[in-house]
């Protein structure tokens, strides 16, 4: 009947929703949507996301799994799995995600910023500079940039180059001195 639900209209439901600022509405019309159509890739991925933003981590990460099993290569869903990953401190896996993203957009300087993250956590400081400095090549800000090479500098013991960088940061940003 007229009054059945559309998959394409709770989709854009759910949208609307997280695009409004109420998350909390959106998961419920992208459930309704991948329920009348599982193969919505796109909408699995939003699902993902707006479970994350409503802290609903093991959910999303189940949503975002299942987007990957649908669509491997799905670049927004490989980002952010590698993300909630890295701040699981799952390390390598989140490396392997990124690995996975960055063969086919090498171009995603988000993607090599948590690469360099990633690094930063197993340790590996001069492989997390390089991959801060491959992220500000290709458009990452930089400020932002300083401040992560910064960090990468002090936690391996380069207490000047870490004062260098963080001096060089307040310059260019003075009111993030938090």
């Amino acid at each position: 009947s007229d009054l059945d639900p559309v998959p394409e209209f709770e989709m854009i439901q759910g949208k609307f929703w997280l695009y409004s600022g109420k998350p909390e509405f959106a998961v419920s019309h992208f459930t309704v949507a991948l329920e009348l159509h599982p193969g919505l890739v796109n909408t699995r991925y939003l699902l993902g996301l707006t479970l994350l933003i409503n802290a609903k981590t093991k959910l999303a990460e189940n949503a975002l799994t299942q987007t990957l099993e649908i669509f491997p290569g799905h670049p927004r869903a490989l980002l952010l799995m590698a993300e909630l990953l890295y701040k699981k401190k799952d390390y390598a896996l989140s490396l392997d995600y990124l690995d996975s993203l960055i063969k086919k957009y090498p171009e995603n300087f988000k993607a090599h910023l948590i690469m360099g993250l990633d690094l930063i956590g197993q340790k590996k400081f001069t492989r997390a500079e390089n991959q801060f400095r491959k992220s500000l090549a290709l458009g990452l800000p930089l400020k932002t940039y300083l401040y992560y090479s910064a960090v990468a500098h002090e936690l391996s013991g380069k207490t000047k180059a870490a004062i260098k960088g963080y001096g060089k940061v307040l310059k260019l940003a003075p009111d993030s001195i938090d």
